[in-house]
């Protein structure tokens, strides 16, 4: 299975995960999108969503939205080539950890963290191997009374 996944925006980022590999990289707004579809030919691309929440309204006032015109082109390839195409919340990408990718932007590692969540999600577990081993927080608190006090 090939997953190709957009990070879109004014960057927009991408990773391919196939085979147990992953490669990425970023780009200016959608000019690699139908290149990069058309060279990996995808079993599936995953692509971050968008939505214009009350409280950023007045953040983006002006704004050209780069990110949902990047969608949209998205969009129109994966329709034009038959390819499925699912959308991930920006927040499902949150709790994925990687390890230090070479060669990888800001823009190309949230592509990639969509990309292994998208993994996960359908039972591949091909990928685990990026993910970084993140220690839990310390919970430990003494019961015995001789915890300093503040």
């Amino acid at each position: 299975m090939k997953i190709l996944c957009f990070d879109p925006g004014g960057r927009s980022g991408w990773c391919l995960l196939s085979g147990g590999n992953m490669v990425g990289g970023s780009f200016h707004l959608w000019f690699e999108i139908d290149t990069l579809i058309e060279k990996h030919t995808p079993t599936v691309v995953v692509a971050e969503s968008f939505r214009l929440w009350p409280h950023m309204a007045q953040k983006l006032s002006f704004s050209t939205f780069p990110a949902c015109r990047v969608i949209g082109v998205i969009e129109f390839v994966c329709a034009r080539k038959n390819i499925p195409l699912t959308m991930q919340q920006p927040s499902q990408r949150i709790n994925i950890k990687l390890v230090r990718l070479e060669g990888f932007d800001k823009h190309a590692h949230d592509a990639a963290r969509h990309a292994i969540r998208y993994a996960q999600s359908i039972g591949l577990s091909d990928y685990d191997r990026f993910l970084a081993n993140i220690r839990p927080k310390n919970t430990y608190s003494r019961t015995d009374g001789l915890e300093k006090s503040v």
